[in-house]
């Protein structure tokens, strides 16, 4: 398993888009994800799921976000591992309590980093309505996409959106890293990487802080782009606007995760045993 998508991964992607393409923004998925065997991608064989690993949930969480879908995807998986639904009943299709127990432990690190999977899509998503509309509306007898500060926020805005999702998915990597079932995951630790030990819960925190701070400034900008259309019913990017308004703050506002993430680098002091891979790995360059 590696921290970067596989042939899997992308044939996954590409099934769950068109699956969502006719799916209207906030429409209820959870009978599609069943007819595609998803409730189930990570709950284990032995419960009558298909055992992929987290890094294949992300994928499901990010393309829902994309669609600006109303899931039952995250929670059915939180309510699999914290036990008010039997993992066997989820992967079945069950729907899963409206109202669950907040998250902790294991299950919180995977819960978030889910919810930044599903915050990275709504800001993909976000963007690719701006980059339409920019195409779209003129101004000065030429599409705003041709002025240079709207391709400039755009660009800026990709950059934002690749950042969180490549830190979604090592965090997802860092997660299934020692899984059961799941053996190829841990030796097959990509070169450079920094090791893996006690990371994951503060890899799912950088990473839904990312997300969620993505999630809010590419949705707000991209509706800035759609000018007053962008507030009336008829625009698909005011949903993406109010769910990015309560899906960042779920579990944790960025400036408290960011905060937390700060005191985890602080008090868990020097990180020798990557500083001496790293000037290992240097020093065989050199030479």
């Amino acid at each position: 398993m590696r921290p970067l998508p596989d042939a899997l991964h992308d044939e996954l992607r590409a099934a769950l888009r068109r699956a969502l393409h006719d799916v209207p923004p906030r429409g209820d998925v959870h009978d599609l994800l069943g007819r595609l065997g998803l409730h189930g991608l990570e709950i284990a064989p032995a419960a009558g799921g298909l055992g992929l690993g987290l890094s294949y949930g992300v994928v499901v969480a990010e393309e829902l976000g994309r669609a600006a879908a109303c899931d039952t995807y995250r929670s059915g998986c939180l309510a699999a591992e914290t036990g008010p639904t039997a993992a066997a009943d989820v992967a079945a299709g069950a729907r899963p309590p409206a109202v669950a127990p907040p998250p902790a432990g294991d299950a919180l690190v995977r819960a978030r980093i889910r919810q930044a999977g599903y915050l990275v899509g709504l800001a993909a998503g976000a963007h690719e309505l701006a980059v339409r509309r920019s195409g779209e509306r003129r101004q000065f007898g030429r599409p705003i996409a041709a002025f240079q500060a709207t391709g400039f926020t755009l660009a800026a805005d990709l950059v934002q959106i690749e950042e969180a999702r490549l830190l979604t998915a090592y965090a997802a990597w860092l997660a299934d890293r020692d899984t059961a079932g799941i053996p190829e995951a841990a030796a097959d630790e990509p070169r450079g990487w920094p090791p893996a030990d006690g990371e994951p819960e503060l890899a799912a925190i950088q990473a839904l802080a990312a997300a969620a701070e993505a999630a809010t400034g590419v949705t707000r900008r991209a509706l800035h782009l759609h000018g007053t259309y962008g507030l009336t019913g008829d625009a698909a990017i005011q949903h993406y606007y109010r769910l990015a308004g309560t899906e960042a703050t779920s579990l944790g506002r960025p400036a408290a995760l960011w905060r937390a993430a700060g005191h985890r680098r602080l008090t868990a002091g020097p990180d020798t045993e990557h500083t001496t891979a790293v000037l290992a790995a240097a020093g065989k360059d050199e030479r």
